[in-house]
């Protein structure tokens, strides 16, 4: 079972006893926007492993409240990103600006 999995069955689990965001998507949403914060100022490796794991978690309660199956989104996440890089590749890009401009023509 992924860690995505166990995030999300761990997630329901606290819903199923009411401990739930009362306005869903809306208010998970709100917390990554709070943990992001939080990311920017950490400073250390245990601040940062922290706060990316909260982001990560959070990103799984997400998806939990979008209905969505967190393993398939990163599943699509990661094709996406594939299909840019390798174009961004394919382009022949040298510098970061032509590197983005091709990711952004390919997006």
């Amino acid at each position: 079972m992924s860690k995505m999995h166990k995030a999300h069955q761990l997630i329901k689990a606290a819903a199923d006893v009411g401990f739930r965001w009362p306005d869903g998507v809306r208010g998970a949403t709100k917390k990554m926007r709070e943990e992001l914060i939080e990311l920017e100022d950490a400073r250390s490796s245990p601040e940062l492993l922290d706060e990316v794991g909260d982001v990560l978690f959070v990103a799984v309660t997400c998806a939990f409240y979008s209905g969505i199956d967190p393993d398939e989104a990163m599943d699509h996440a990661i094709d996406k990103f594939r299909r840019r890089i390798d174009a961004v590749i394919a382009s022949g890009a040298v510098t970061l600006d032509e590197m983005i401009s091709a990711w952004n023509e390919y997006k």
